[in-house]
C-alpha cells in the first residue's frame, strides 16, 4: 500500500479536521477517552504528522510538542514530574492514532520516525511519551526507539493504567551504534513517504 506522510503545523490546516476525526475514532470510540481530550491547547503550536493513502484518506497521525523554557510544562509532566539528569529542551510525542484497518502496515512506525526525527532536528535533549499499559504494540514500538519507563504508572483519562516513557537523546537514542542501522533503514523507508 502506498501512502505519504505530511507535516501539518498547528490547527489551521484543513487536514487538522481529519486528524481530529482519526483521534475520535481511535481514542473515543475504541479506547473510551472523554471527547474533550481529543484536542488540546498545545495542538496550536504542535507539529502533526499525517499518513494519507493514495485516495487522500487519512490513515493515522501523531503530534510532536516542545517546551522552550523551564517555565513551560508539557501535559505528560503532570504525571512524570520533573525529568532529572537531562539538560536542554524537552519534547513530547503524543496522540499516536492509526485507524484499525491500517494497523497491519508500518504506518505507526513511520509516523513515530517522522515525529522523532522532527524533535531531534529541533535539538531536544529528551523526549517523553506515554501509553496505556494494555497497548502492548505501542509499548514495543516505543522501546524500539530507546524509550524507557520513567516514573510511576498513572491513571489516564479513560481510567486505565498508563506508562510514562522517557528517552535521553544523548544516552539512549537509537542513534547509538547498536541500533543505528535499524533506524537508518526505518528512516530511509519512511522518507519515501514524507511530503513536505
Amino acid at each position: 500500500m502506498k501512502y505519504t506522510i505530511k507535516k501539518v503545523k498547528g490547527i489551521d490546516d484543513p487536514l487538522f479536521n481529519d486528524i481530529a476525526q482519526v483521534r475520535t475514532k481511535v481514542f473515543v470510540e475504541e479506547d473510551n477517552y472523554p471527547t474533550g481530550s481529543i484536542i488540546s491547547p498545545l495542538d496550536r503550536g504542535a507539529m502533526h504528522f499525517v499518513a494519507i493513502d493514495t485516495d487522500g484518506k487519512v490513515m493515522g497521525s501523531v503530534s510532536a510538542n516542545m517546551k522552550n523554557s523551564s517555565e513551560e510544562q508539557l501535559p505528560i509532566e503532570n504525571y512524570m514530574g520533573e525529568v532529572k539528569g537531562t539538560e536542554g529542551r524537552l519534547g513530547e510525542i503524543c496522540k499516536l492514532a492509526v485507524l484499525d484497518k491500517y494497523r497491519t502496515k508500518p504506518v505507526a512506525l513511520y509516523l513515530m520516525v517522522a515525529a522523532y526525527d522532527y524533535l531531534i532536528s529541533e535539538g531536544v535533549a529528551g523526549i517523553m511519551v506515554w501509553s496505556i499499559s494494555s497497548k502492548s504494540r505501542n509499548v514495543k514500538l516505543y522501546s524500539k526507539f530507546g524509550f524507557k519507563p520513567y516514573g510511576d504508572e498513572f491513571i489516564c483519562c479513560n481510567s486505565e493504567h498508563a506508562i510514562p516513557f522517557f528517552l535521553d537523546v544523548a544516552r539512549d537514542s537509537v542513534y547509538d551504534a547498536e541500533k543505528s542501522s535499524l533506524h537508518k533503514r526505518f528512516t530511509e523507508s519512511y522518507k519515501k513517504h514524507l511530503v513536505e
